[in-house]
C-alpha cells in the first residue's frame, strides 16, 4: 500500500495549553483512519493540522511526498487535493446548492461552468441530493447541508477526505443519511481520516482506529483489536464508558 500522508512528531499548543505532544501517524492510500478519544484530547486539532488549518509548532506533515511545513511548498495547490468536511458545514447560505458546488472548480481548476454543472449533477446523485440542485442552502436541513458539503469537497477530485465530527450537529435520522454517504465513499476506496464520536459507525467503517488522549496517541489498532484487546488504560476507560451507554 502507498503511504499518502506521514505525520512526524507533531507538537501544537494554544497559549499555555499543550494540545499535541509529538504525535506521529501514517495514512495509506484507500484506507479509512478514524481518530477517537475524549473531548479536549487533541482529535480535531490533529485533523486540522493535516491541511494546516491549525499550524503546528513543530514536526512534519508529508502529503504525497511534499512537506506541508516547508515554506517553499505550494500549500494552496496541495490543499486542493484534500477535501475537508466540517461539523458546521461551511456552505454559502445565500447561494443555491449547485452554486456552492461549482464555485471552487471554476475558480481554482478553471473548469467551464457547463462541465462543473454536469459534474455537480452527478455528485448530487451520489449523495441523493439531485432534486435540490437549485435550492438555496439556507432552507435545507442539517443532514442535507452536510451531504451537499461532502459533494462540494468531492468536486475537486481530492486524494484524501478529512471529516471533522461530520454528524455532531445532526439528529439521529440525519446522522444516518450522512454516515451512509461516507460508507459509500469508503467502499469506493476513498482515503479518509475521520474524527467522530459515532463509535459504532467508526468501528464498522475503519481500517484502523487512532485513540488520542491528553495530546498523545495512546494506540493505533484495528477495530477488532481495540475492542477486544485495548492496550492503554485510557483506551479501556473510554471504551467502557461507551459500552455502558
Amino acid at each position: 500500500m502507498n503511504k499518502i500522508m506521514e505525520v512526524k512528531n507533531l507538537h501544537k499548543s494554544f497559549a499555555d495549553n499543550k494540545v499535541l505532544n509529538g504525535v506521529s501517524l501514517d495514512v495509506y492510500q484507500g484506507e479509512v483512519v478514524s481518530i477517537i478519544g475524549p473531548s479536549g484530547g487533541g482529535k480535531t486539532t490533529l485533523l486540522r493540522c493535516l491541511n494546516l488549518l491549525n499550524e503546528p509548532d513543530s514536526g512534519d506533515i508529508i502529503f504525497e511526498g511534499e512537506n506541508l511545513i516547508d515554506p517553499n511548498t505550494d500549500l494552496n495547490k496541495l490543499r486542493m487535493r484534500m477535501g475537508m468536511v466540517f461539523q458546521n458545514f461551511n456552505l454559502f447560505n445565500q447561494k443555491t446548492v449547485m452554486q456552492n458546488l461549482i464555485l471552487a472548480p471554476i475558480k481554482l481548476l478553471k473548469m467551464s461552468k457547463d462541465d462543473a454543472t454536469l459534474k455537480g449533477i452527478n455528485l448530487l446523485k451520489e449523495v441523493n441530493m439531485q432534486e435540490f440542485a437549485n435550492t438555496r442552502v439556507e432552507v435545507l436541513s442539517g443532514g442535507q447541508k452536510q451531504r451537499v458539503a461532502i459533494a462540494r469537497a468531492l468536486m475537486m477530485d481530492p486524494e484524501i477526505m478529512l471529516f471533522d465530527e461530520p454528524t455532531s450537529a445532526l439528529d439521529p435520522e440525519m446522522t444516518h443519511e450522512v454516515l451512509q454517504v461516507m460508507s459509500n465513499l469508503a467502499k469506493k476506496g476513498m482515503t479518509m481520516v475521520i474524527v467522530s464520536h459515532e463509535l459504532s459507525f467508526v468501528l464498522q467503517i475503519s481500517d484502523r482506529i487512532v485513540f488520542i488522549a491528553d495530546g498523545n496517541i495512546e494506540e493505533i489498532s484495528t477495530p477488532k483489536e481495540i475492542m477486544k484487546k485495548p492496550k492503554s488504560e485510557k483506551t479501556k476507560a473510554f471504551l467502557k464508558q461507551f459500552l455502558e451507554k
